[in-house]
C-alpha cells in the first residue's frame, strides 16, 4: 500500500481479485490508512448489504443507480477541498482520472472470459464513467467508450 494516506477511497463491491468489504478491512487495519473514508458502490440495493459494509468500517454504501453526480457529491462532502489549487490543474487531474477509468473499463470489457455477472458490473460502472466524461470538461477529448 502507498505510504501517503488518501482522504476517501471509492471502490466497487465486486472486483476481480478482492471484494470491496475485504478492501475496507485491509484499509482499516493499516494504521496509516485507518482514518481514510471508504465508500462502496454496488448493484446490490439490499439494506443488509449496506449495514454489513458500514459495520465493517465503510463510511457509506451507494447503489450504482445513484449515478455519477450523487457519487461525486458524496465524495466532495466527505473530503472537501482544503486549499483549492488552480482550477485548470484540478480539472486536468479529474479529466486524467476519468480517462484512466474509461480505459481500464474498456480493457476489462474486452476480456471475453469474464462471467455474465462481471460483464454486467463492468457495464454498470461504465455508465457512471460515461456520466463523468460528460461532467468533466476535456475528459472525453482522447477517450471514446464502448459498451
Amino acid at each position: 500500500m502507498n505510504k501517503e494516506r488518501a482522504d476517501v477511497v471509492l471502490a466497487d463491491f465486486m472486483m476481480p481479485e478482492i471484494n470491496g468489504i475485504e478492501l475496507t478491512r485491509i484499509i482499516k487495519s493499516n494504521p496509516l490508512w485507518f482514518e481514510t473514508q471508504v465508500v462502496l458502490f454496488s448493484c446490490n440495493t439490499d439494506p443488509e448489504f449496506r449495514r454489513k459494509a458500514l459495520d465493517l468500517g465503510a463510511t457509506d454504501s451507494l447503489p450504482k443507480t445513484a449515478g455519477a453526480k450523487a457519487i461525486v457529491a458524496r465524495i466532495c462532502k466527505l473530503a472537501p477541498i482544503k486549499s483549492r489549487p488552480a482550477r485548470d490543474s484540478s480539472q486536468e487531474g479529474m479529466a486524467s482520472l476519468v480517462r484512466g477509468l474509461a480505459d481500464m473499463l474498456k480493457m476489462a470489457a474486452d476480456d471475453e472470459s469474464l462471467s455474465r455477472s462481471t460483464r454486467l458490473a463492468i457495464s454498470s460502472a461504465q455508465r457512471i464513467v460515461d456520466d463523468l466524461l460528460r461532467m468533466v470538461p476535456d475528459a472525453d477529448a482522447t477517450t471514446t467508450t464502448q459498451h
